[in-house]
């Protein structure tokens, strides 16, 4: 790392060490997969949840929190989609299967988990928010899409313990985003990382695809319909980026990718309005947002 050369790695023998990642609960896994299927019923993900005592109390105590308030203890799945609903019910299952993933990294490992973690629901949530504006049928699919487009950090985190926070550390000393750094050193970034992951997990292609080219959007050719969800996976990613940041202004967001004006035509007015009403369904489940947040 210390020379400027490219690092000797390849993509394909990295996802080969899969055996060294931590494994994602069986429930988990079929919670995701449930939860990206819009015909999805609620007695199958509830069929599925209840077999993992511990996802299911994880969900009950969620349910039984100060944030929905509800007078009497929930004390059964069927009660929680009742008195939350089934929409409710999912984003709470789905989130938590995903932290799980996140479960066996040590808070020493010099790179911020929790940021980490705090940017994908944040990222979660902005999908929604540009589904609910430009494609409400897509609402649910970005909300894991944006919980999931960053898990090649923590493979990469994973396998290459040493390596990735000196890419992180040298992506803020260099000013540039990290996936191009990765790319310079890598010959490949986290997008791809953690799409070949998901690929391997056999979750649906529109996941991976939207996982693999959430910076690059323009690389992605195939089913102009997942091509549409990689798209909006990217502005959620920029807007996300953009919420964190301390600059205003599409400045900022030119700052953060210059090519940002290549994928959409936004005026500032507009891009500022597609952030105030992702602020605000953020708001809307501010409490909510800080206890999967947290």
């Amino acid at each position: 790392m210390k020379a400027e050369t490219a690092m000797t790695y390849q993509l394909d023998k990295l996802i080969g060490q899969i055996k060294k990642l931590p494994t994602i609960n069986a429930v988990a896994f079929q919670v995701i997969q449930l939860c990206s299927d819009s015909d999805t019923s609620i007695s199958q993900l509830v069929k599925v949840i209840s077999v993992d005592q511990s996802l299911t109390s994880q969900v009950l105590r969620i349910a039984n929190s100060s944030y929905f308030n509800y007078p009497r203890k929930i004390t059964t799945l069927e009660r929680a989609i009742v008195i939350l609903g089934f929409n409710l019910l999912r984003d709470i299952a789905v989130s938590i299967a995903i932290y799980s993933l996140y479960k066996g990294f040590s808070a020493q490992s010099g790179v911020d988990l929790g940021a980490q973690w705090r940017h994908s629901i944040t990222t979660a949530f902005t999908g929604r928010a540009i589904a609910e504006k430009l494609d409400p049928a897509a609402k649910e699919v970005l909300y894991i899409a944006g919980l999931l487009h960053d898990l090649g950090k923590l493979v990469e985190l994973r396998l290459l313990p040493e390596e990735f926070p000196m890419l992180v550390e040298k992506s803020r000393q260099e000013g540039l985003r990290l996936d191009v750094v990765e790319r310079r050193l890598l010959g490949f970034h986290h997008g791809d990382v953690g799409a070949a992951l998901l690929e391997r997990w056999n979750l649906p292609e529109k996941l991976h695809q939207s996982t693999r080219y959430h910076h690059y959007p323009e690389e992605f050719e195939g089913d102009p319909a997942v091509a549409g969800l990689v798209r909006q996976v990217y502005l959620a990613n920029v807007v996300s980026h953009y919420l964190e940041g301390e600059q205003p202004g599409m400045e900022a967001v030119v700052a953060y990718d210059p090519d940002f004006t290549r994928y959409f035509s936004f005026s500032e007015e507009e891009f500022l309005g597609l952030v105030d009403y992702a602020q605000e369904l953020i708001a809307q489940n501010q409490a909510f947002f800080d206890i999967i947040g947290s």
